[in-house]
């Protein structure tokens, strides 16, 4: 039977840890949080036991630091923040900061290709960004189909296909036709906020999780197995929900992970620590994006730590 054994725990912020995220290109990981600093995080053992805190990005953001996001080339990373902004931060070189947003921005996120930066807040809208040379971003599009504040979005592994999750209960997928982007699809079934959303390996699977308690998967389905759908201009494929999870979780739930995994929905629970950070509410957790350790879970925490903790 596997086991979630901890093997470190990594203190350095002096407020709640909100994300982490790991590099796509190199054993990095970064944490962000409530003390406006983003946090990067190297191991100094080749057993991963023992971490350290190599450099802390401050003073770019004014409120919480909310997101945090690696391009694919590992080359960038974007903090989405509470101040309305989101900052790109580059190695050696001057960042660039992304204004817009009416109010909080929530969640930040590179496409596959590198391309694109898509970001989402309080506001109710989802914004896709266009990269462009010199570290200049132009905003090609403002979404604000959704009702309510919009919690996360996460684009397609290989698709420059984007989903969206709210407070509206609702997840949305967001495609380009000729230079406009349009919502294709409106995922309903949850009966509370949709918080976190991930999708498979491969992109033919999408989980999420909410506040009620449950994660559900939906699957792509092809437009013609759709009635209804064949013969209108734009012809889409549309996500079913095949599963819902429920049972295992007591509170709401923040986050959720697909890592490495190509599985779709056959899940069981192998392994969990309960209590992992105390009394606190867990905000984030990802796998690690290597096939060396996709065994790896990072986890952050309204205690302000986060922990690594590895499925043996």
């Amino acid at each position: 039977m596997p086991r979630l054994e901890l093997l470190a725990e990594l203190k350095g912020h002096t407020d709640r840890v909100w994300s982490v995220a790991w590099s796509p290109t190199s054993n990095i990981l970064a944490s962000c949080g409530g003390d406006r600093t983003v946090r990067l995080w190297v191991p100094t053992t080749s057993e991963l036991s023992q971490w350290n805190c190599t450099n802390v990005l401050e003073g770019a953001h004014t409120r919480t630091i909310r997101s945090a996001a690696w391009s694919p080339n590992g080359r960038y990373l974007a903090t989405a923040s509470f101040d309305a902004t989101t900052g790109i931060w580059e190695r050696d070189a001057n960042g660039a900061t992304l204004e817009g947003h009416e109010n909080e921005t929530k969640s930040v996120a590179w496409s596959a290709s590198g391309a694109l930066v898509a970001t989402c807040g309080r506001d109710k809208s989802v914004w896709i960004w266009e990269v462009e040379a010199d570290n200049d971003f132009e905003c090609i599009s403002v979404q604000q189909e959704h009702t309510q504040d919009v919690k996360m979005v996460i684009w397609h592994p290989s698709e420059e296909l984007l989903a969206s999750a709210s407070y509206d209960d609702t997840i949305k997928i967001w495609k380009e036709d000729e230079d406009d982007w349009y919502c294709s699809d409106t995922l309903e079934g949850h009966e509370s906020t949709v918080w976190a959303i991930d999708f498979n390996k491969s992109g033919d699977y999408l989980v999420s999780a909410s506040d009620d308690k449950t994660l559900k998967f939906w699957k792509k389905c092809s437009p013609d197995h759709v009635d209804g759908n064949v013969g209108k201009h734009r012809v889409d494929p549309k996500w079913k929900c095949i599963y819902t999870l429920s049972g295992h979780h007591q509170r709401c739930i923040y986050s959720v992970s697909n890592g490495n995994n190509d599985h779709t929905f056959n899940y069981t629970m192998v392994a969990s620590i309960p209590s992992a950070h105390g009394v606190a509410d867990i905000n984030c957790v990802q796998w690690h994006t290597s096939e060396t350790h996709s065994n790896l879970l990072a986890s952050a925490g309204d205690d302000g730590i986060i922990l690594n903790e590895y499925v043996s």
